[in-house]
């Protein structure tokens, strides 16, 4: 399903998508300290299960099919 590889200071990962379970954190698997990156699969119309908020950390979501809306400082972009 997955392929991790640790080069020096840098870390590849490989992942199937249409393998991935609907919800795969990813922080261990690249060693991330700061940045959250999860796959998330939802059906239309379906929701992130909760809202939460981070002192010290960056996210980072792509949609790779569709569209979306993410509420960031109750703002909806």
């Amino acid at each position: 399903m997955k392929g991790v590889t640790v080069m020096g200071d840098f870390t590849v990962g490989h992942y199937n998508l249409d393998k991935v379970s609907d919800f795969q954190p990813l922080k261990d698997d690249l060693q991330l300290t700061a940045v959250g990156i999860t796959f998330v699969r939802m059906e239309p119309g379906e929701g992130y299960p909760y809202f939460h908020k981070h002192q010290e950390q960056e996210e980072v979501y792509i949609c790779v099919k569709g569209t979306g809306t993410v509420l960031v400082n109750d703002e909806e972009i």
